[in-house]
């Protein structure tokens, strides 16, 4: 007994130095760091958010700062950005810092949240609110809720981003697509967005060890996701959502001028380089290349679509459901921040979506849909020569189809450019078309919607009787007259370099239809 008794006597002296080491630390001017986290071991440090704040619609006032919940996406006045700011103590141990993290709470609602540096952070959210949102840094990562719970602790890896000592201050952006994203903001609250800096003092400490842990924290470079299973899927025969914080109100628009002349390119069982050094000797040397991907795009440098700095019409394809969760949000996104900026690159997400549609594969509402979402993302990088670019079939403005194009569209805040695959409808005939028969639906739809144009995929295989190519040859020449002529031409066209199956051969392999086409080419050189 009394041995026991002076054990619970003992931590007074403790207490003591405890509350001392409170008051060393508000002298050293610290206030923000949690004292418990200070008094805890010193490989480890959490840090509270300075200040909090969130604005709308890109607008300056009121100071949200003492609202317990900092808003992103849908807000009741409009579409809110939130703001966080950080200021980070210097280090508490002399290893190498070897991971940083920011930990927010964020209610349900929202299924996707973007976090971006903020470079020149204001020194108060008082400061914001008079002077409006800062300049956007980049994209450091983005995180998907848990669906089915009304909180859930979100956390994104910001090792490399913080480094050291000084202020830090971050914004989040969420597209408005199930309401708003409110994260906890109330100061002092274990819920409150805090920064965790572990330096990790145990095991080895060189900077090679240190990189190599965080290398394995990290699922993906740039992009982080929280844990949990994905959000559901868009109902089938939803409307579709209103644009997404972020998407362009009016989308870039590509310079004007002559035509860009190209070709497909597709690998039939080479490598890359040897099927564009092929596409430069038929129909070269070509200015712009159509470069397809049947599913998700691999990142820059590196991509099939990356060759010698030209201009790409560049497509992939991912299921409309599993965008629409947010499946493929850190893929795409690390995508869209590896593009060059060194290039015209003319962005498409599943390209000729109209037999999917009818065969039931997904609804023109999810196609939409999705597009949104992917164009969402992409516009959270910025980039000066990028372009969201709808491709559809010819063929879907002729009545016969039955279609109506709009069904496919998802918006002209979103989409930048109009492409259109276009081939000879007359070869069953044993013709060729006339060239308003094959262009001037397409010239009409994208000039009334106020759109660029662009013909993705064009072509037409010799018709009986033309196996020589002449007949072919004067076409050709005539179709792109018609199009170098016209006072609404497009910005590229890319032949259709394809050999489908043992018959439908859209090549240029004789020397009348390939002379015609560097006729074009050379024309608009």
């Amino acid at each position: 007994m009394p041995t026991h008794a002076r054990r619970r006597r003992r931590p007074a002296p403790v207490r003591v130095l405890a509350v001392a080491a409170v008051f060393a630390l508000l002298l050293a001017g610290v206030p923000l760091v949690h004292w418990w986290d200070r008094l805890a071991p010193p490989e480890q440090l959490a840090v509270s958010a300075s200040w909090t704040t969130y604005l709308v619609d890109g607008s300056e006032g009121p100071d949200r700062s003492s609202e317990p919940y900092l808003l992103t996406g849908s807000a009741p006045e409009g579409t809110a950005t939130g703001y966080l700011a950080f200021e980070v103590p210097p280090p508490v141990a002399s290893e190498p810092l070897r991971a940083v993290t920011l930990r927010v709470r964020l209610s349900h609602r929202a299924t996707s949240l973007a976090l971006f540096a903020v470079p020149q952070p204001p020194l108060s959210a008082a400061e914001l609110a008079r002077t409006g949102p800062p300049a956007m840094g980049p994209l450091l990562a983005v995180a998907r809720p848990v669906p089915g719970t009304i909180y859930d602790d979100v956390a994104f890896d910001l090792t490399g981003v913080v480094r050291e000592s000084g202020r830090y201050a971050f914004a989040l952006r969420s597209p408005p697509m199930d309401g708003d994203g409110r994260i906890v903001a109330i100061r002092d609250s274990q819920a409150s967005p805090r920064l965790t800096l572990d330096w990790g003092g145990d095991g080895d400490s060189s900077p090679e060890a240190a990189a190599a842990q965080r290398q394995a924290m990290r699922p993906a470079p740039l992009i982080h996701r929280a844990l949990g299973t994905a959000p559901p899927a868009l109902p089938a025969g939803a409307p579709t959502p209103e644009a997404p914080a972020g998407s362009p109100g009016a989308p870039s628009v590509p310079p004007s001028g002559r035509i860009e002349v190209g070709s497909t390119v597709q690998v039939n069982g080479g490598g890359w380089p040897g099927a564009y050094q092929r596409a430069d000797e038929a129909y070269g040397p070509v200015e712009m290349f159509r470069v397809f991907h049947p599913g998700l795009p691999p990142d820059w440098p590196g991509s099939a679509a990356d060759h010698a700095g030209r201009t790409v019409n560049v497509s992939f394809k991912a299921d409309p459901e599993e965008v629409l969760a947010g499946e493929h949000d850190a893929a795409l996104a690390r995508w869209f921040a590896s593009l060059p900026t060194d290039r015209d690159i003319y962005w498409t997400y599943h390209h000729e979506p109209e037999n999917n549609i009818e065969a039931g594969d997904f609804t023109a509402d999810q196609y939409r849909a999705a597009w949104r979402r992917v164009a969402w993302l992409a516009d959270q990088v910025e980039h000066p020569s990028r372009y969201a670019t709808l491709v559809l079939m010819g063929w879907s403005l002729e009545p016969a189809s039955g279609r109506n194009w709009r069904d496919y569209y998802p918006g002209a805040d979103v989409i930048s450019v109009l492409g259109w695959d276009i081939y000879n409808f007359d070869y069953q005939q044993g013709g060729y078309s006339a060239p308003p028969v094959l262009f001037d639906r397409a010239i009409a739809v994208s000039r009334t919607e106020g759109k660029p144009w662009g013909i993705s995929e064009y072509g037409g295989r010799r018709v009986d009787g033309d196996e020589a190519g002449h007949r072919r040859a004067e076409w050709i020449r005539e179709t792109t007259d018609y199009l170098a002529t016209h006072p609404y031409p497009p910005v590229w066209v890319a032949w259709y370099d394809a050999l489908i199956g043992d018959g439908e051969d859209y090549r240029l392999i004789d020397e009348p239809s390939r002379a015609a086409w560097a006729e074009f080419a050379r024309g608009q050189g």
